[in-house]
């Protein structure tokens, strides 16, 4: 909760409901980041790569930008930081260019999170003086008015106190949004280098929840819906049938999760199993993720299974389970990057600006609503300049126009981007067209099918059984991309001016 002012005649719950918010709230969700760890993570990425100079200098003005607004610690997040470099470069497999430009991402995250603690501790620190200020004014006033036996009109100071929060409402606002879309930006950025943002949730200030918390609540609601239920099957005896192992399986990640000695990696995949468990049996709609093509449902189901394959040996030898576990968390990542690295191929290819790149790969806001709603409609208000509704340029905001009406179906940003150049070229690309169909409805199983091929024209250097681990975790127009790819190998080639995988 956060800490109110104590007032005696101003009541808090009735400023925050006449100011339309609750500042002190919005605060709170700052405050709990954790800028000191997130900066040591990055210099441990720094040391760890062969800076290059121009990243070198990005990441000493961050931390310079840091030092000067941070003078505390934050014990409560703490960061693995040798670990989670080395899960870098042995899982994700992060060149030292890459390793450099995280550093120096998560150094300018460290560094707008304590400006935004610094700020919101101002903007907080004014509201609570200013309110007990007048709290006490309205106590003399009060005082003095029973003495002279007459009744007092606070109106006036009342409505000074919802001036005064509502300020502050304006403030805290505005430097949440602001930090949030740095926030965006470096996350989108280390994910294009295939980097997740795992080990600093919990700590970047959004409200997110940390990897301690996620492992609690997806074991607290396996305990809620199917402990017991394995308990009985396990107790039962007679031979070890695949469901049995797989419910002694989740009662060992239980006992992980709420084990207060057990190592905190080992929590977080525990955790990660049961909360795959709990959404693979997730009944009723649910969002598709607008990079992966495929919702989250989708997403565990195939998670498991793959969990399944990887601790029997899918690869000759068998992993554990915590290893299969960041395996697939690694393969995750690259998919991201792979599919967020073409889109902004794609962005480039036809003409949008570095700028424009940037807001359309963000993924949120009203620009990727209106694309799901109709991106014609959206690049048509460009004369009217309501185009810079998310800062598009006009130029920009035309190209928006002339490729979406054709791909307004697509629901994002980033569909829009690899779909679009795929869907236009016709002709001689019958067959990339024909795979893309099949793709965005066989997703995973035509991106699995792909292995190293076509996924690795993408990815760069992937092997042939990483890729098919990789294409099976992509669904929906993602697996539509990759389809493209696979259908294009036996397309003519594409003449000179035009495009090519």
């Amino acid at each position: 909760m956060p800490e109110y002012p104590q007032l005696v005649h101003l009541s808090v719950p009735e400023l925050i409901d006449a100011a339309g918010g609750d500042p002190w709230r919005i605060d709170e969700t700052i405050q709990a980041g954790a800028p000191g760890e997130i900066s040591e993570l990055a210099t441990s990425f720094r040391n760890a790569s062969v800076c290059i100079t121009e990243t070198d200098e990005e990441f000493h003005a961050a931390k310079k930008r840091f030092d000067e607004a941070w003078d505390r610690d934050d014990p409560a997040h703490p960061i693995n930081d040798a670990a989670e470099v080395q899960r870098a470069t042995q899982w994700l497999k992060l060149s030292n260019e890459q390793m450099a430009k995280v550093a120096a991402d998560l150094q300018n995250i460290a560094a707008t999170l304590a400006e935004a603690q610094r700020s919101g501790h101002i903007s907080i620190g004014n509201l609570n003086g200013r309110l007990v200020q007048i709290d006490n004014v309205i106590a003399a006033e009060l005082a003095q008015a029973q003495a002279d036996g007459v009744q007092l009109d606070w109106s006036a100071l009342k409505a000074a106190a919802i001036d005064a929060t509502t300020g502050s409402l304006v403030e805290m606002t505005a430097v949440r949004d602001a930090y949030a879309a740095k926030l965006g930006e470096a996350e989108i950025d280390m994910a294009a280098d295939g980097y997740d943002t795992d080990a600093i949730k919990g700590g970047e200030g959004e409200g997110e929840p940390s990897a301690q918390d996620e492992a609690d609540n997806g074991a607290q609601e396996y305990d809620r819906t199917q402990r017991a239920a394995d308990e009985a099957l396990v107790n039962s005896g007679g031979p070890m049938t695949p469901e049995m192992q797989a419910a002694a399986g989740r009662l060992r990640d239980f006992g992980i999760v709420n084990d207060p000695n057990a190592n905190p990696y080992a929590k977080q995949y525990a955790g990660e199993r049961l909360s795959d468990y709990n959404m693979s049996r997730f009944v009723g709609p649910l969002p598709v993720d607008p990079v992966l093509g495929t919702d989250a449902r989708h997403q565990a189901q195939v998670r498991l299974e793959y969990q399944q394959k990887l601790e029997a040996g899918l690869f000759g030898t068998p992993m554990s389970p915590d290893l299969a576990t960041a395996y697939l968390d690694s393969c995750d990542t690259q998919a991201r990057a792979m599919i967020l690295n073409r889109a902004e191929q794609q962005l480039r290819s036809m003409g949008f600006s570095d700028e424009g790149i940037k807001k359309l790969m963000q993924g949120t806001g009203s620009l990727v609503n209106s694309v799901g709603t109709g991106v014609g409609q959206y690049g048509d208000s460009v004369e009217t300049g309501r185009h810079a509704l998310n800062g598009l340029s006009k130029p920009d905001a035309d190209l928006l126009s002339k490729w979406g009406g054709r791909v307004g179906w697509a629901g994002n940003a980033v569909v829009l981007a690899v779909a679009a150049d795929n869907w236009l070229d016709g002709g001689d690309t019958r067959n990339e067209e024909l795979g893309e169909a099949i793709g965005g409805v066989g997703g995973g199983w035509l991106g699995g099918m792909g292995a190293g091929a076509a996924v690795g024209s993408f990815a760069g250097p992937f092997t042939a059984a990483a890729a098919a681990v990789i294409g099976g975790l992509l669904g929906g127009f993602a697996g539509a991309d990759i389809g493209g790819g696979i259908g294009g190998l036996f397309d003519p080639k594409v003449p000179v001016g035009g495009r090519s995988w």
